[in-house]
């Protein structure tokens, strides 16, 4: 199964999942390819990550990050891929592209100011920013 496919299959598990990042941007045409073998993804809440502790690897960790996003995880799926979640309840806008919620990029760029706001500036946000600032 290919990247494609798997994460399908996962937001058909998590309806209200919706892509984030890189493979979002991919979906809506802004990247040529994405060659990662994992996605970020935002989950409205703990319980709706129950149908991925059946199988493969779920690990929650520490995270310093802004107040909305409430908890941090991976999982890796038996397929090889992995998700790197972001448990954030926040209402967030998004597209749905070929069966999957793949975030905006100015919901993206929203997200970023917010962080700076909320956490100070680095160098990584404010990259992450002006490339962001570049798609709009």
């Amino acid at each position: 199964m290919d990247i494609h496919d798997w994460i399908k299959s996962i937001q058909k598990l998590i309806p209200d999942m919706v892509i984030l990042g890189g493979y979002s941007r991919f979906k809506q045409g802004l990247e040529n390819e994405y060659t990662k073998t994992w996605i970020d993804v935002k989950i409205d809440s703990v319980n709706r990550c129950n149908p991925l502790f059946h199988n493969g690897r779920f690990n929650w960790f520490d995270s310093d990050f802004q107040s909305s996003v409430q908890h941090r995880a991976t999982w890796k799926s038996p397929d090889g891929y992995t998700l790197d979640i972001f448990i954030d309840d926040t209402d967030r806008d998004y597209v749905v592209i070929d069966e999957l919620n793949c975030q905006t990029v100015k919901e993206a760029i929203l997200f970023v100011e917010d962080y700076i706001e909320e956490m100070g500036s680095n160098p990584y946000m404010e990259s992450k920013l002006s490339k962001l600032k570049k798609y709009i």
